[in-house]
């Protein structure tokens, strides 16, 4: 009798937790952090690995969803996302925070985040596999999976955005910016040069050269070498996007002017021909430029096309481009010389590109660290110590204001504050070429980018 009352309790038991679980409610698509990330290219090879190091850290729990780089140093798209369940009596709620990366240069980053204009991203509930961005005939085609359009949070930036494009006030229309909080004072210097095909015959470029080549779009090759008999042979420049610090940085710091409008070249390899950029607008952010104003998308692209154009043994031609169809048709120009192409590029963009030399700066060679490379010198930090000036300093900004409804700005703050930690105590040697330890500086600017270097 007992045991048969044991089995009818236990049976009302199991009826009762069945019951229960019937009337249980599961909540999902829930969104809490949401938190989105731009800015500099030329920063992301340490910027994306401290940022991974920050998120997937045990105390953290976020998971990497998707990259476009197997590599967190070589991606510069990724998302991460953190699944959290909580009960409230019947209730289950599930919770997806995340964390969405896009770099598309320091200029780009600094306007999504300093305002509401947006750049694409992958949502928080992308799940597969990335493309990279693409360049097609001078265009930047966003990778396709990148479809959620939104302001960021958080950016890095190459330049102050005190003395960028997109300064707090500034209306470049129909643009209005905030002033965006720093966190600290600077992560590290960014190291910059001008980079060559490796059968260019020069091997230093001054400020005043620059500002003719960008102004200009093309020199004799004479201005550069000094040399009466190169006279008839033509030096091309190649820059980057409005999207990039390092364009600014080096509009900046030559004295040609952030805002001015460029006339850059860029390599096409199917005719191997040079043409001028053709006007459009900026994918990412709507941004319109002219002819001539528009660069690569990124450092390394940069770098690889003027490696290519040094393979052409035969006399480079000049082209026009059309911006409908991005298709390149090549004319004759030429006196009887050669045509050649040089850039600017983020060191770290240059160092182990094919047939490319990096170029000295008014008679400075750029430094490269311990890793020997064409045209760098490996002894002497002429960054650390004044006597190189193509250098600038790299920003952590964020907007709290720009934080989608149910992020916790604790988290925004936490993030940057932990990431930029991991940064600014690397030091040089671990860095690696194309940046430098602020604790290895000898000096600082008197004011922004482009001021004049004094000693600490």
């Amino acid at each position: 009798m007992k045991h048969t009352k044991s089995i009818l309790a236990a049976l009302v038991a199991a009826l009762s937790v069945g019951a229960a679980s019937a009337t249980t409610t599961k909540t999902n698509g829930v969104y809490g952090d949401q938190i989105f990330i731009a800015g500099s290219t030329a920063m992301a090879s340490k910027s994306m690995p401290a940022i991974d190091a920050y998120l997937t850290n045990v105390a953290q729990g976020y998971s990497k969803i998707a990259a476009d780089n197997a590599s967190a140093s070589s991606a510069k798209i990724a998302l991460y996302t953190k699944v959290v369940t909580t009960t409230n009596g019947s209730t289950v709620t599930i919770t997806t925070n995340g964390v969405s990366i896009h770099f598309i240069g320091s200029e780009g980053g600094t306007l999504v985040t300093a305002s509401k204009t947006t750049q694409p991203f992958l949502p928080i509930s992308f799940t597969g596999s990335v493309t990279k961005d693409a360049t097609v005939g001078g265009f930047v085609v966003p990778s396709a999976q990148c479809t959620y359009n939104t302001f960021a949070t958080i950016t890095f930036s190459d330049v102050n955005q005190a003395v960028g494009r997109f300064a707090a006030g500034s209306k470049t229309s129909p643009v209005k910016t905030v002033a965006l909080q720093e966190v600290g004072s600077g992560i590290n210097a960014v190291n910059f040069a001008f980079v060559a095909p490796t059968n260019f015959p020069g091997s230093n470029i001054t400020d005043q050269v620059a500002r003719e080549l960008l102004s200009v779009g093309y020199a004799p090759l004479s201005h550069i070498t000094g040399n009466a008999s190169d006279s008839n042979s033509t030096v091309y420049i190649t820059g980057r996007d409005i999207d990039s610090g390092t364009r600014s940085l080096t509009f900046i710091e030559t004295g040609f002017g952030l805002l001015s409008s460029a006339s850059q070249y860029m390599y096409d390899n199917t005719t191997g021909s040079f043409f001028k950029t053709v006007g459009g607008t900026n994918f990412f952010n709507g941004q319109s430029f002219t002819a001539g104003n528009g660069g690569y998308f990124s450092g390394g692209d940069l770098c690889t096309y003027v490696g290519n154009s040094a393979t052409n043994v035969g006399v480079i031609s000049i082209a026009t481009a059309n911006g409908t169809n991005n298709t390149v048709t090549p004319f004759s120009t030429n006196t009887g010389g050669k045509n050649y192409l040089i850039g600017y590029a983020g060191t770290a963009d240059i160092i182990g590109k094919t047939n490319t030399i990096a170029l000295s700066y008014n008679g400075v060679a750029p430094y490269s660290g311990t890793n020997s490379y064409a045209g760098f010198q490996t002894t002497n930090n002429g960054i650390a110590n004044g006597s190189y000036s193509l250098w600038s300093i790299e920003h952590l900004y964020y907007n709290l204001a720009n934080a989608p409804k149910g992020t916790l700005t604790n988290d925004i703050v936490n993030l940057a504050n932990g990431v930029y930690s991991t940064l600014t105590n690397t030091p040089t040697v671990t860095l690696g070429y194309g940046y430098t330890a602020l604790t290895d500086m000898k000096v600082k600017r008197s004011a922004y980018e482009g001021s004049t270097i004094i000693s600490k």
